[in-house]
């Protein structure tokens, strides 16, 4: 039975209970460094034996130089102060010592089997100097043999005293305090989903989880040695859990993080556990632990409760939020090589290991959930926000578009407002395929609401947005980064107009120019074309969107888009057609056209009035208003005759002055721009007769423009 003690002071009193005249000391590099360092060495014991030279990760050569060296010096008993590395060490010498086997015991093929050893005949005490692995009290170690790491397991290596000091925590460098505890949290919360999980482990789990939440802020940022006490004591709770449960497919996933990407342990486990526990808890029908898929949502329930969450998915963003305000970030690597390290990342996972996970992973969903871990070099997070309502017969085709991009580091996160049809389904159905994807279900409140509530959610440095029938070219969010990369806000693609059935696009490649900045004359032409009007073929910096929201005025998007523009912002904008918009019948733009054009026409209007007259030229200015004048006029045509031409006619009479009052400002307005301008906004018959002369004004029109 371990003891666990409190204090460094209690080591003298543990050393007369053994009763022993040899001390063999295991150590690590930090050694030196440790406040308990005097202790040790004080310590009235008539010898002591000091064994350091191994690495973190120790390889067994490394473990052999300290079987030969505890054989030859007669030591009794073994002291491990450090991390979990040394504690490892000290294990694996310890078994080695006892066993019929010798050091065969820590290698295949008997290092897969519990040889039957006595454990008392070497006392061992152990004294962590982080508060991570809990090593202190399983009966686990971990080294690696020819390249291969090897996880040496035997009730004869749990160390017989486990002394907690928390003063040594206070020293720890600020990278390695965070490390360490978030594999204590990983550890306690991969114990609680186990397979293997008891009423006891359950506890011990639950008591490692509540502390470490408690009290990690104050641990890491303030340094407080109350809140370091609280950390050593949650991660010997975590470490007594995974005794008794063992560790799942975080961790399993990690090992190969860390040799691959030099990640420390706790690093790589914890850009692991999120990505998984948002997998299987979509995919609880794929649960393989006997007590069955709602025992384990329950789980999922407790871990939350224990978080200070409400969800799951509350808790899982809680986990990313720590992560993130501790700039863990996830692993980059070169973007050419990172298929062929996904290959290698997916096939170097231990099933052993995996069959303590609740969850079946296949080799399949490994190959992706590392494509989710594993970031290629340099690339930011986008979060892509798609609303979706009613679209059942197209968000398929839609999330497709944007799971197939080539620029791969997403965020996908799906609005579904309240669907009556199979669309919330078929999104729940897809999100299962690909873990970037996260379904929010919220009852029917627009689409402002939906958008909103995409952008608080939101973790991407860089926003898009995708109407949940529309589809994308599968170059669009490489193509709008690489614009927007170039010291621009906003960036912008060309959206092409498509049919309510087509489903396909001859997309052309990147062009090798035609990039326009926010401040170029050119400019003007993105007042009246359809690719201002719209958010969803853009990309927009984070920092730009800190304070904007939608709001519920008609139409949204011009709106959201006049507020982004008039901060002065700069903007990209690029013929390319990135995005494919569906013109369906039965859409909002369809049945209800006269907010959409002639209300769009007055927006952009008034961002020119308000916005341009200080950020262009007169000459740029007087081009864009003719442009605009054009389109109005041709709104107007486009009407005569229809239900709506009265509608179209008042609603040009309320632009009359506006522009009127834009051109007395400018010297460079035509004077055959004043004179239409006047004559066409003036009366109902002028209006009329305009629309049977169409043909000769669209001739002065062009000129004008």
């Amino acid at each position: 039975m371990q003891k666990i003690i409190e204090g460094i002071t209690s080591l003298s009193a543990v050393l007369k209970e053994i009763g022993i005249r040899k001390l063999f000391l295991v150590t690590d590099s930090s050694y030196p460094f440790l406040s308990i360092k005097e202790t040790i060495e004080a310590l009235d014991v008539p010898e002591k034996v000091m064994f350091s030279d191994f690495t973190p990760n120790p390889l067994f050569e490394q473990v052999r130089g300290g079987i030969e060296l505890f054989r030859s010096s007669g030591c009794e008993a073994v002291l491990a102060a450090g991390g979990g590395s040394a504690i490892d060490v000290a294990k694996c010498i310890k078994l080695a010592v006892i066993a019929e086997e010798g050091e065969k015991a820590l290698i295949p093929p008997l290092v897969l089997q519990h040889l039957p050893v006595d454990g008392s005949r070497i006392p061992f005490i152990a004294i962590p100097t982080t508060a991570g692995t809990g090593s202190e009290s399983t009966h686990n170690a971990v080294m690696y043999y020819e390249g291969a790491k090897q996880t040496v397991t035997n009730d004869a290596v749990l160390p017989d005293y486990a002394i907690l000091e928390p003063s040594v925590l206070q020293t720890l460098p600020l990278y390695q305090k965070k490390c360490t505890m978030m594999d204590a949290l990983c550890q306690g919360i991969e114990s609680w989903w186990s397979v293997n999980s008891t009423e006891e482990s359950k506890g011990y789990s639950r008591k490692a989880v509540e502390l470490i939440i408690r009290n990690w802020k104050s641990y890491i940022f303030d340094n407080d040695p109350g809140a370091a006490r609280q950390i050593m004591i949650a991660a010997n709770y975590g470490g007594r859990a995974i005794n008794l449960a063992q560790t799942t497919a975080a961790h399993a996933m990690s090992y190969k993080i860390t040799s691959m990407y030099k990640l420390p342990h706790g690093h790589a486990v914890a850009v692991c556990l999120p990505e998984i526990w948002e997998y299987m808890l979509a995919h609880l029908e794929k649960c393989v632990d006997p007590r069955g898929g709602r025992y384990l949502s329950e789980v999922f329930g407790e871990i939350s409760t224990s978080m200070g969450e409400t969800s799951p998915e509350g808790a899982i963003r809680a986990f990313r939020e720590m992560m993130e305000v501790m700039d863990l970030r996830y692993p980059f690597t070169d973007p050419g090589k990172r298929s062929g390290e996904l290959d290698i990342l997916s096939r170097s996972v231990n099933p052993i290991r995996l069959k303590n996970n609740p969850v079946e992973l296949d080799e399949k969903t490994i190959f992706a959930l590392y494509d989710s871990i594993i970031h290629s070099e340099g690339d930011p997070l986008i979060s892509v926000i798609v609303p979706v309502f009613n679209v059942e017969n197209y968000v398929e085709k839609c999330l497709a578009s944007i799971r197939e991009q080539t620029y791969r580091n997403l965020e996908i996160i799906v609005v579904d407002d309240g669907s009556s049809d199979g669309t919330g389904q078929i999104c729940d159905r897809i999100a299962k395929e690909d873990s970037r994807i996260r379904v929010i279900h919220t009852p029917n409140s627009g689409v402002v609401n939906a958008r909103n509530l995409g952008l608080d959610t939101a973790k991407g440095n860089y926003i898009g947005f995708v109407d949940g029938d529309d589809y994308l070219n599968p170059k669009t969010y490489e193509y709008l980064y690489k614009q927007i990369s170039k010291g621009a806000d906003v960036s912008v693609c060309h959206m092409e107009g498509v049919g309510e059935s087509n489903d396909s696009l001859s997309w052309p490649d990147f062009p090798a120019d035609g990039c326009l900045m926010l401040e170029d004359k050119t400019l003007p032409r993105l007042v009246y074309d359809f690719d201002f009007i719209s958010v969803a073929n853009k990309l927009y910096s984070r920092e730009v969107l800190k304070d904007i929201r939608f709001l519920r005025v008609r139409p949204e998007d011009v709106d959201f888009n006049y507020r982004v523009f008039r901060k002065g912002i700069k903007l990209n904008y690029s013929v390319f057609p990135g995005y494919a918009v569906r013109l369906r019948e039965s859409s909002t733009m369809r049945k209800d056209p006269i907010p959409y054009t002639l209300m769009s026409r007055y927006s952009h209007c008034l961002f020119y009035c308000q916005y341009h007259r200080n950020h262009s030229t007169e000459e740029s200015r007087a081009a864009a208003l003719n442009r605009l004048f054009m389109q109005i006029v041709k709104t107007r045509w486009d009407y005569y005759g229809t239900e709506y031409c009265a509608q179209a006619f008042e609603t040009s009479i309320k632009m009359r002055k506006m522009l009127i009052d834009e051109y007395k400002t400018n010297s460079c307005v035509s004077s055959g721009s004043r004179l239409l301008t006047g004559l066409l906004f003036r009366s109902r018959w002028l209006y009329s007769a305009s629309t049977r002369m169409k043909g000769v004004l669209k001739g002065v029109l062009r000129k004008m423009s």
